[in-house]
C-alpha cells in the first residue's frame, strides 16, 4: 500500500502539453520583442549613415562647388568615390567607421542594414520622379534606403513610407 504522505514524481501529459504551450508563448513574445527592437537599432543606424553621407556631400560641395554626379541608375558608388577624392568629405566618410561603407570587388559600395545598395537621387537620375525629388530639396542630391522591407517602392507609394531618405524632414 502506498503511504498517503508519498507524492507523485513527474508531469501527466496535460501538465506537460500546458507548460510546454506556456513556454513557446513566452518564446514568442520575447522573439518578436528582439525582432522590433532589432529593427528599430537598424533604422536609427540608417537614418545616422544618411545624414554622415549627406554631411560628406555638402563637405564636397563646400571644397568644389558641386555636388557629386551621380549616375542614371541611381547608384551612389561613384559619388562615394568622388568624395573619396576630396579630403573633407573622404575625412567625414572615414569618420564614420560604419561596415555599411566597403570595398567590394574593388569598388566602393554603401549597403544598408537590410543587404539592399543605397540610392543617390539626382537630376541626372533616369526617372522623372528621382530628378523631381532632387529638384525639390533645392538641387541637392538625396540617399535613400529602401527601408525594413527591401522595397523602395517607385510604383507603390505605400511601399515607400519605410523608406530612409536625406530629404525627409522628420
Amino acid at each position: 500500500m502506498r503511504d498517503a504522505r508519498t507524492r507523485r514524481r513527474g508531469l501527466t501529459l496535460p501538465e506537460l502539453v500546458l507548460s510546454a504551450a506556456l513556454i513557446m508563448l513566452v518564446l514568442a513574445v520575447v522573439a518578436g520583442l528582439y525582432d522590433h527592437y532589432l529593427n528599430d537599432a537598424k533604422v536609427r543606424q540608417m537614418s545616422a549613415l544618411i545624414q554622415g553621407l549627406n554631411e560628406a556631400a555638402v563637405l564636397y560641395f563646400q571644397a568644389t562647388g558641386t555636388y557629386p554626379c551621380g549616375r542614371e541608375d541611381g547608384a551612389c558608388d561613384s559619388a562615394l568615390a568622388a568624395m573619396q577624392m576630396v579630403p573633407a568629405p573622404a575625412a567625414h566618410l572615414q569618420a564614420l567607421g560604419s561596415s555599411l561603407l566597403f570595398l567590394s570587388d574593388g569598388k566602393l559600395r554603401c549597403v544598408d542594414p537590410w543587404g539592399r545598395p543605397l540610392r543617390y537621387l539626382t537630376a541626372r537620375s533616369a526617372q522623372p520622379e528621382h530628378r523631381r525629388r532632387a529638384e525639390a530639396n533645392g538641387g541637392v542630391p538625396i540617399f535613400e534606403s529602401a527601408g525594413p522591407d527591401r522595397d523602395f517602392g517607385d510604383a507603390d507609394s505605400a511601399r515607400q513610407a519605410d523608406n530612409i531618405c536625406g530629404d525627409d524632414p522628420a
